[in-house]
């Protein structure tokens, strides 16, 4: 059965701390099996609604004596980020303190190994807060060989990143996710010391008898919070840790074909708006556009027909991401698209998404 935990976090005084809550499903082999996490960026709320319904799968599946292997299920990955309210408005995605993205800058192995956690007695610094956040949450995915981090955009189709070493071996994750797209990354300039990069780099090479899985999954979009899109992606990843066997399920079928792109950033191309004023989106997400394709327009002038600033598609491809905001501001990104060829105009590094 589940057994929750409480992790206590320190703050900089002894008045301030924050609580990570822990599940744990204990499995029949007692050998560690999957890790989920969510609402790392802490204002993304798809993946909390998703782990509560898995929970409830779970919780069957170990009181009839089919789940195999330990998963532990993290809700709430980020308390400190939780609390991070300006003027009514919730700041999840940095650090306030120190303005640093919360999922970038986890200790990598094995550089960073041996310095980010001081030991009693050497003379260093505590860790920060934050650190000490990235450093318990990569603790509890070691082991693992289903490590999941679940995020959302700020308005997406369903998609996911993965190292360009796990594929094509994470074909089955994207097919029943039903995944729009899969984004390969290899190398530190493309990892940016991501949750996934510091539990991925010291499993490489990935050994066939032992088949390893880690991912970061954008359950679509900040406001896709429902509870009909949860239990479906909850039972889908259900179903993909039956394929892992982590759990048995005789109900489950083969994973579906999936032909979907999975490519490297080379085939990422951020969409820049050219003027100000309200945005009007003419595409629908996860759809295919060609190349010059309108894919919205900015009413620089409004009540103006001439006023309309029309935005071109600068390739073909697949529109993955569009901005939640429908005012556009000169230069920022509205709009991703996963080109067919590579693009001289891709994005260099993790700067496409809410990731």
């Amino acid at each position: 059965m589940a057994e929750r935990e409480w992790l206590d976090l320190a703050g900089e005084s002894p008045m301030l701390g924050w609580r990570l809550p822990i599940i744990r499903f204990a499995g029949s082999t007692g050998r560690p099996g999957a890790y989920l996490q969510a609402a790392l960026h802490a204002d993304e709320q798809p993946g909390v609604a998703v782990i509560h319904e898995l929970a409830k799968l779970l919780r069957a599946a170990a009181a009839e004596g089919r789940l195999l292997r330990n998963v532990t299920l993290v809700p709430y990955a980020n308390p400190i980020g939780l609390h991070q309210v300006v003027d009514g408005r919730h700041m999840g995605r940095f650090h306030l303190a120190t303005g640093g993205n919360f999922n970038r800058a986890f200790p990598l192995p094995p550089v960073d190994q041996a310095s980010s956690t001081p030991t009693p007695g050497d003379g260093a610094s505590p860790p920060r807060p934050d650190q000490a956040l990235k450093a318990a949450l990569v603790k509890l995915a070691a082991g693992c060989d289903v490590i999941l981090d679940l995020h959302c955009d700020k308005e997406a189709a369903i998609y996911a990143y993965c190292h360009a070493e796990l594929w094509p071996g994470a074909r089955d994750l994207a097919a029943r996710l039903g995944a729009a797209a899969v984004l390969l990354w290899a190398g530190p300039e493309e990892g940016g010391a991501a949750f996934e990069e510091a539990v991925v780099i010291d499993r490489l090479p990935v050994m066939p008898a032992r088949p390893f899985l880690a991912a970061t999954i954008e359950l679509r979009g900040q406001a896709d919070v429902d509870p009909d899109l949860a239990r479906a992606d909850a039972r889908n990843l259900y179903v993909l840790l039956a394929d892992r066997g982590i759990l048995r399920d005789p109900a489950i079928a083969p994973p579906p074909a999936w032909n979907g792109p999975a490519v490297r950033q080379d085939h990422v191309v951020n969409v820049a708006a050219p003027a100000l004023g309200a945005l009007l989106f003419d595409c629908p997400l996860g759809h295919r556009v060609a190349a010059g394709q309108r894919l919205a327009r900015i009413l620089a002038v409004p009540g103006d027909e001439a006023g309309e600033v029309a935005v071109l598609a600068p390739a073909a491809g697949l529109l993955l991401i569009r901005a939640r905001d429908r005012l556009a501001r000169p230069g920022e990104t509205i709009a991703t698209i996963i080109t067919d060829r590579p693009a001289k105009c891709a994005v260099v590094g993790r700067t496409l998404s809410n990731r």
